[in-house]
């Protein structure tokens, strides 16, 4: 008989772009005989977020159930989108007039003014009030055999469900925003995300992404020996559009050029803004006209970048490609020479290990995020911090202006790809013996 998980999701979907973890998760439990039944506190195909909405799904109909929220909650869920768009932020622009590539900006969660922060938390607090009593009510139902909380909103539903009803608790967290040099502010600026990481389990996954989150864990009270600190996977069944391809080719003429790119959320924090200014000071400061910069991704701060193209009088140079389906998303890594991902917390994104299976140069900061996967010199180029400014672009200017060397980080890109990174399939098959090893015990209380 499979064996029955119910993931509780939160306010986290099944997404077409942008982070794959969830999707692959459940498709690669799903294909393997659990039957899941998902719980998100999402409308109905709320932005294509329902799994059946992603045609990798249609084969598992069977082995999966999905819940949206109540029909009742939705117009207080929408209204609770427009408060968080329209109230309660502290303007950063002033911040942004005077932002140079090497400051860094302010932490995430500061822009939320005292309002902001204390809206989130009561909105938390209702979420685990509302979804805890329909979780336990389709328990008595369909008896699962393990709850699984997915981030800081599932985490707390499936902790308390587990210990009402004795069965096994995983959490899983997709990285973690807080930075762990500022722990005085934690409870401040974020403090539902930190009631929901110290959700008690018996197994806490945390995505090894470079955010030090195996380290906050233990800092908020998680035994060691429960923590999976690993990496996500990376799907390698791809397709290339090949048409699509030569279109940006013949569009942007770039046989005759070096191909940078960036693929992430244009959020602040995300610094996309570095590798914009970059392009300029390759210009500028070393007189690189050949260079061509393709901007994967959408978000809040896309009019911004875009703005700082045009300041920087780089706009012919690059191409804003906007959100793309994953399915969508390798062709821009077949037409890129060298990677670029320069952000604040955290460089060790999916796109990382992406960029690794297509032999690509990486150039990122040298700030302890990407240990154990990118080398100074061997597969990348790491700058310290502190000298971004002089450094990002004359090591983009030597990648471009010396071919062996690129080809030289290219090849050890490859082979550092094949002994450490792992397909999804590979990384749930980790997931699902420790989902197996839970269900066959006796269930222990949680830390």
């Amino acid at each position: 008989m499979a064996k029955k998980i119910f993931l509780i999701a939160g306010l986290t979907g099944v997404q077409k772009k942008g982070n794959q973890t969830m999707k692959n998760t459940i498709y690669y439990l799903a294909r393997d005989g659990f039957k899941i039944t998902l719980f998100t506190f999402l409308p109905n195909r709320y932005h294509d977020l329902s799994p059946m909405s992603c045609g990798m799904f249609d084969e598992s109909r069977d082995v999966i159930e999905y819940h949206p929220i109540p029909l009742w909650i939705t117009p207080f869920f929408f209204a609770g989108s427009y408060m968080k768009k329209r109230i309660g932020k502290t303007s950063i622009a002033e911040h942004k007039k005077t932002l140079l590539p090497s400051d860094e900006v302010p932490n995430y969660f500061s822009q939320n003014n005292l309002f902001a922060r204390l809206t989130y938390l009561v909105f938390w607090y209702l979420y685990v009030m509302l979804e805890t009593p329909r979780i336990i009510l389709y328990s008595l139902k369909k008896k699962p055999d393990l709850f699984y909380g997915y981030e800081v909103y599932g985490a707390r539903v499936a902790s308390i469900a587990g210990r009402i009803l004795r069965k096994p608790v995983v959490t899983r967290f997709q990285g973690t925003p807080l930075k762990i040099n500022e722990q005085r502010n934690w409870n401040t600026l974020y403090p539902h995300g930190v009631l929901g990481l110290k959700s008690k389990a018996d197994a806490v996954i945390m995505a090894n992404d470079g955010t030090h989150g195996d380290a906050i864990l233990e800092r908020l009270g998680a035994p060691k020996e429960k923590i999976f600190f690993w990496h996500n996977g990376i799907d390698i069944n791809f397709v290339i559009n090949t048409q699509h391809g030569e279109e940006l080719e013949k569009r942007y003429d770039l046989n005759k050029k070096t191909v940078l790119l960036s693929v992430s959320k244009l959020v602040l924090w995300k610094r996309v803004d570095r590798a914009v200014w970059a392009l300029s000071a390759l210009k500028t400061d070393y007189g690189v006209n050949n260079a061509f910069l393709f901007v994967v991704g959408d978000g809040t701060e896309r009019a911004y970048i875009e703005s700082l193209a045009v300041k920087y009088d780089v706009s012919d140079s690059i191409h804003f490609a906007g959100a793309v389906p994953h399915e969508k998303l390798w062709t821009y890594f077949t037409l890129a020479d060298i990677f670029v991902i320069l952000q604040d917390v955290g460089n060790l994104s999916n796109q990382v290990f992406e960029a690794l299976s297509f032999g690509l140069p990486i150039v990122s900061l040298d700030d302890g995020s990407t240990t154990g996967i990118l080398k100074n010199q061997y597969n990348a180029l790491l700058i310290k911090k502190q000298n971004i400014e002089t450094d990002v672009p004359r090591a983009l200017a030597m990648l471009i202006k010396n071919k062996k060397m690129r080809e030289g980080l290219a090849s050890r890109a490859k082979e550092t790809f094949a002994s450490s990174v792992c397909t999804w399939e590979e990384r749930m098959e980790r997931e699902q013996k420790l989902l197996n090893t839970l269900i066959n015990n006796e269930h222990k209380t949680s830390y």
